[in-house]
């Protein structure tokens, strides 16, 4: 991680960053990890940063300040791009929620086109390489800022929203296909050739959709298997 730059206001629960406040202990805030009072230290000639009032172990502020401030602003958005995926729209936002279907928590749960999505939102070295979801059905994404370099707000906000290479897709099953979500082409396919071509392929389909529990690589086999499928049929549909 990095210098300690972000601490939690202690009126508001808020991220601040060390610009944003007074110096000394009229920061007014508190580490986001331990909860005990913070010292905005601004020099004039030393890189701005907190530090805890009085002596303590405790060494996991900084990490626990980026992300806090991951959800603040997933909270506060409703966009986000992942890998494979691209951009998607998400709404209804809980954090650190456990559901009770679920054997696990995530840091972050929403839902996007009605299928629910959880974030692991990874800080530090020790948990980096634990598997943050047992295989399963359900849509997760990994995000890992263990050795991301703040430098501000506005930069991480952009960093977080809009840029992959800190995320991973720990599983994804892909629901929402928009050949197979209602093609026109297949009433005529299945009328002029008979039933059992298409039924073929969907049950291809649907093989692949169950066959692994999609990692980001089964992910982009299927969708180009079923962009195959798609070609075929449009190369069909323009012969007619």
């Amino acid at each position: 991680m990095n210098l300690f730059r972000l601490g939690k206001d202690k009126d508001t629960g808020k991220i601040l960053e060390i610009t944003e406040v007074e110096g000394g202990l009229d920061c007014n805030c508190i580490c986001p990890h331990c909860d005990k009072d913070l010292v905005a230290a601004q020099g004039a000639k030393t890189e701005w940063y907190f530090r805890h009032h009085e002596s303590t172990d405790c060494d996991a502020g900084p990490e626990k300040g980026i992300q806090a401030l991951a959800k603040e602003i997933l909270a506060a958005n409703s966009r986000i791009k992942l890998p494979s995926v691209g951009v998607i729209k998400y709404e209804n936002i809980e954090a650190d929620k456990k559901p009770d279907f679920l054997s696990f928590s995530s840091d972050f749960l929403v839902k996007s086109e009605g299928e629910y999505l959880y974030f692991k939102i990874k800080v530090n070295k020790e948990a980096r390489n634990k598997k943050a979801y047992p295989e399963n059905d359900y849509n997760s994404i990994e995000i890992d800022l263990t050795d991301y370099v703040f430098t501000s707000k506005n930069d991480f906000r952009k960093d977080l929203l809009n840029k992959v290479s800190h995320k991973k897709i720990i599983s994804w099953q892909d629901k929402s296909s928009k050949f197979w979500g209602g093609n026109k082409i297949i009433p005529t396919v299945v009328g002029l050739f008979g039933a059992g071509v298409i039924v073929g392929v969907l049950a291809v389909s649907e093989n692949i959709k169950n066959r692994n529990k999609a990692t980001e690589r089964n992910f982009l086999k299927r969708q180009t298997l079923l962009k195959t499928y798609e070609n075929i049929l449009d190369s069909i549909s323009k012969t007619l």
